[in-house]
């Protein structure tokens, strides 16, 4: 028999497609449910916090933030804004100060955490609209980075680079893409921008200069920011969630990093990229991995 015949009909599978996406929703918005009940029953009879603490995940796209943010949110002492949450954020850019801080002035939860990633060149600005504040950075692989990045969004970032190297237009909500970078980055990547950049490429020289905002602001010196690599958090999650908890002011249980595993930690090792592009991009991880492994680098700084 042809193989063709054991294939299933591209309508059927769409509507299967659907099928499970809605499955997820429905199963997600349950999930949610349960756990905002657990959370009020946690906190019914006890005093709201006399100081609450806001908490910013930080970094480049695919690299583990929203894991962190899935994990922090099933604490019972905290409240977690994701990037799609209309009450802190408008087409994934966090909302103003005053919106934030209505929103933590009005939460009774002791740590509140948002995950404004496509803010990440302004962590300084969001670290001040509230005190205390803390930020997390979380870096992974670049290759890993930019094969999940061309999964996901296809060859988005190399129109994007290649417009922002030619200084051309408004990319509309997707303005953030061009924030954030003093004139200096553009000249270290330049060299990589030309007709044979691929979507890979490109999606790992935006890793590079995503990632270079934590230098270029200075971050590795503040007291109130922390940086976390994704291969400790999946390799060693009771020890590293610990550490990042305790950053925050929180209690780690083990049930909170229970679904944590290292199964994608190995996918996007045999992309081909250009020689130019592994050498800043390597530079660039060597940097992050010397600040992950300084002394008292993911300790609390309270």
């Amino acid at each position: 028999m042809d193989e063709s015949t054991f294939k299933i009909p591209s309508r059927l599978r769409l509507r299967l497609a659907a099928r499970g996406s809605l499955v997820k929703r429905l199963s997600k918005s349950w999930h949610d449910h349960q756990l905002g009940k657990r959370k009020a029953r946690h906190r019914r009879d006890r005093q709201g916090p006399a100081t609450k603490l806001a908490a910013y995940l930080l970094g480049c796209q695919r690299s583990g933030t929203d894991m962190c943010f899935h994990l922090l949110d099933r604490c019972l002492d905290v409240d977690a804004f994701n990037e799609d949450v209309g009450a802190a954020f408008s087409k994934c850019r966090i909302k103003d100060a005053g919106v934030i801080r209505r929103i933590i002035d009005v939460s009774r939860a002791r740590c509140v955490v948002f995950k404004p990633v496509c803010d990440s060149h302004r962590a300084i600005e969001v670290l001040s609209w509230h005190q205390p504040s803390r930020a997390v950075w979380l870096y992974r692989d670049y290759r890993s980075v930019a094969n999940s990045s061309v999964a996901k969004w296809g060859n988005s970032n190399l129109r994007h680079l290649q417009h922002l190297m030619a200084g051309r237009g408004d990319w509309g909500w997707s303005q953030w893409n061009r924030e954030g970078y003093p004139p200096e980055a553009f000249d270290e990547v330049r060299v990589c921008v030309d007709d044979g950049l691929t979507p890979h490429g490109a999606a790992a020289v935006y890793w590079y200069l995503r990632n270079r905002c934590y230098f270029s602001q200075a971050l590795n010196q503040r007291r109130d920011v922390a940086i976390f690599r994704y291969r400790d958090l999946v390799t060693e999650p009771v020890e590293r969630f610990t550490r990042l908890c305790h950053f925050l002011g929180l209690t780690f249980s083990e049930e909170m990093a229970s679904t944590v595993h290292a199964g994608s930690l190995s996918k996007g090792r045999d992309i081909k990229l250009d020689p130019r592009i592994k050498k800043i991009c390597d530079g660039m991880l060597a940097r992050l991995d010397a600040e992950v492994e300084r002394p008292g680098a993911t300790e609390s700084q309270a």
